[in-house]
C-alpha cells in the first residue's frame, strides 16, 4: 500500500492498456483514473516508495521510451476550484543506468525490495544491485545480487528484511541494513521447512501476505503436467495445480536473538481450471480463514 503521509491506504491496479484504478482501503472510495505512460506488462516490478508507487519493466528495454514510472501526488499544482483535475499521475523517471550502457543485453530483474523507506532495490544477474531514490537517482549498490526470488519487505517489529531464497525457494530472512558495495547481504536463516507432500510438483509462484500483529500467511502454488489418455486413445496434456496456505507468528528468540517462525495452521487447496478469478477466490477465503484462527 502507498498514500501520503503515515497512513498509507492505497492499493492501484491497471489493466493491459495501463489504464490505472486507486482504491482507499481507509475511505472505501475509489479515485480518478490515471494511465501510464507506457505499458509495463504483466509481470511488471512495483513497490511504494514514501508516498509514491514505483512501476519497472521486469525486462528494462533500450527500445522503450519510459520504463520506469511512479505514480505521485502533485495536488499543489491543481486548481482547487476544479475536482476533476487528477491529483495523482504517472512521472516518467530515468531507466537503471546499466540499460545504457554500451553492449546491454536485456536481462530480467531478479529481485527488488525498499530499503530505508526511500529507496528501492534492484538486482539483475551478471550485473548487480542498484538502487533509486525518492528523488529519482540512480546509484550501484554492489556487484551483487539480492539472494531472494522476487520480492523481499522489510518488516519493522522483526527488524529484518523477509522473502523467499532464489536458491531454495523457502522463505529466508536476512540484513540489508549493513550490505555495501564489498560486503554482500548473506541469509540470516531459513524459516520453513521443504513440504514432503509436494513432491513431484513444481514450484510455480510463492507469496507473503502480512495479517498484521507479527502474523503472516506464506501460499505457494505447485503444479504438476501429465499426459491423459482417453478410452478413445486420444493423448492430451493435463494440468494439475494446487496451492498450500501456512499461516504463522514470527517473533525473536530473546532480545537480540535470531528470528523464530511459529506455524499456526496450513490449508490445501486444489485449483480448478478457473484462471486469475479462481486463484483470487481461493487466496481470499483461504488468508480470511487463517486470520480468524
Amino acid at each position: 500500500m502507498f498514500g501520503r503521509g503515515e497512513k498509507k491506504s492505497l492499493i492501484a491496479g491497471a489493466d493491459e492498456n495501463g489504464l490505472t484504478v486507486m482504491y482507499d482501503l481507509a475511505q472505501r472510495t475509489v479515485h480518478n483514473q490515471v494511465c501510464l505512460n507506457e505499458h509495463k506488462g504483466i509481470d511488471a516490478v512495483s513497490d511504494a516508495v514514501g508516498d509514491s508507487l514505483y512501476v519497472i519493466e521486469r525486462t528494462p528495454l533500450l527500445r522503450r521510451h519510459c520504463s520506469l514510472e511512479a505514480l505521485v501526488y502533485d495536488g499543489e499544482q491543481c486548481n482547487k476550484h476544479d475536482e476533476s483535475i487528477l491529483e495523482w499521475h504517472w512521472r516518467r523517471l530515468e531507466p537503471p543506468p546499466y540499460v545504457l550502457a554500451p553492449g546491454y543485453k536485456p536481462t530480467p530483474i531478479s529481485a527488488y525490495t525498499v530499503v530505508g523507506g526511500s529507496d528501492i532495490w534492484i538486482s539483475t544477474p551478471d550485473i548487480g544491485t542498484y538502487s533509486n531514490t525518492s528523488a529519482g537517482t540512480w546509484s550501484k549498490v554492489g556487484k551483487w545480487v539480492l539472494p531472494f526470488r522476487n520480492r523481499a519487505d522489510y518488516i519493522p517489529e522483526c527488524n529484518s528484511w523477509l522473502g523467499f531464497s532464489s536458491r531454495c525457494g523457502l522463505l529466508c530472512s536476512m540484513d540489508l541494513s549493513t550490505a555495501s558495495e564489498r560486503d554482500k547481504p548473506n541469509v540470516s536463516s531459513v524459516l520453513e521447512e521443504v513440504m514432503q507432500e509436494c513432491q513431484g510438483y513444481i514450484l510455480s509462484r510463492s507469496y507473503l501476505v502480512r495479517l498484521g500483529s507479527a502474523r503472516f500467511c506464506v501460499a505457494k502454488f505447485f503444479e504438476k503436467e501429465y499426459n491423459h489418455v482417453t478410452k478413445e486413445g486420444y493423448v492430451y496434456s493435463q494440468r494439475e495445480t494446487f496451492v498450500i496456505f501456512t499461516g504463522f507468528v514470527m517473533d525473536l528468540d530473546g532480545p537480540g536473538g535470531l528470528l523464530r517462525m511459529t506455524k499456526h495452521e496450513s490449508r490445501r487447496y486444489m485449483i480448478p481450471d478457473m484462471g486469475i478469478v479462481g486463484i483470487g477466490w481461493v487466496f481470499a477465503r483461504a488468508t480470511k480463514l487463517l486470520c480468524q484462527n
